[in-house]
């Protein structure tokens, strides 16, 4: 009897062991996938609909993980995301068209002809900006030793490491990056365009003025010239 009494107390004992770790297992499946759920959500947000801030950062603000090592790493996720949505937000509202276009907007023109020195230089400046956060996003993408210090400073074990590192690479990937390179060079392409407008202004300054808003030539043949240029607009589209 004191044996089989035994033997049920050893069962019972290994039945509630079992019993925990499913429990263990269910919840951490459960906590994974939801955080892979938010993660997700997030970086289709900032792809599909980046001037969304107020979504993308009530996302990126709030927990749904409340407590242990699956809180550290959502809340280590979302600090990554949030300064990579800072600067990728930054370079879309650099390379926005714009921008662009007020470069030739009527108060302009009148201001900075006929030199046009501050148009020149703030497109020179256009130029290095989106080039700077266009690599701050990259390396912030791409390089580890940016990505991992978010994490790093907590004692968690390899797999949480992985897993954080997982959510960021699964779901950025390679094709955010080269569209991004795609909507870099177009940005640039444009620039170079206006650049190309204003300088063609600079040259001919007696040869136009502003009228309604409106440049106007005094002879064809320069007006067939500049929007010659400005057509080329419609092939970087």
């Amino acid at each position: 009897m004191k044996i089989k009494k035994k033997t049920i107390v050893l069962i019972s004992i290994i039945a509630i062991l079992l019993l925990s770790i499913i429990v263990k297992l269910s919840t951490d499946f459960y906590k994974e996938n939801k955080l892979k759920e938010e993660i997700k959500e997030i970086v289709r947000l900032i792809n599909t609909n980046p001037e969304n801030n107020e979504k993308i950062d009530e996302l990126l603000n709030r927990t749904v993980i409340k407590k242990g090592k699956y809180n550290i790493v959502e809340t280590s996720l979302k600090k990554y995301y949030k300064e990579l949505y800072s600067d990728y937000s930054n370079l879309l509202f650099i390379i926005d068209d714009e921008n662009f276009t007020n470069y030739l907007s009527e108060t302009s023109l009148r201001e900075n002809r006929p030199s046009f020195i501050n148009t020149k230089n703030n497109i020179e400046n256009t130029y290095n900006q989106i080039d700077a956060l266009y690599t701050e996003v990259e390396n912030e993408v791409k390089e580890i030793s940016i990505k991992l210090p978010y994490i790093s400073e907590y004692n968690l074990s390899t797999y949480y490491k992985e897993l954080y590192l997982s959510l960021i690479d699964d779901n950025l990937g390679t094709e955010f990056i080269n569209n991004l390179e795609k909507e870099k060079n177009k940005a640039k392409d444009k620039l170079a365009i206006y650049e190309e407008a204003i300088q063609y202004l600079s040259t001919y300054n007696n040869e136009w003025s502003i009228k309604n808003g409106v440049i106007e030539f005094k002879d064809m043949s320069y007006r067939t010239e500049y929007e010659t240029i400005m057509n080329k607009l419609k092939e970087v589209e």
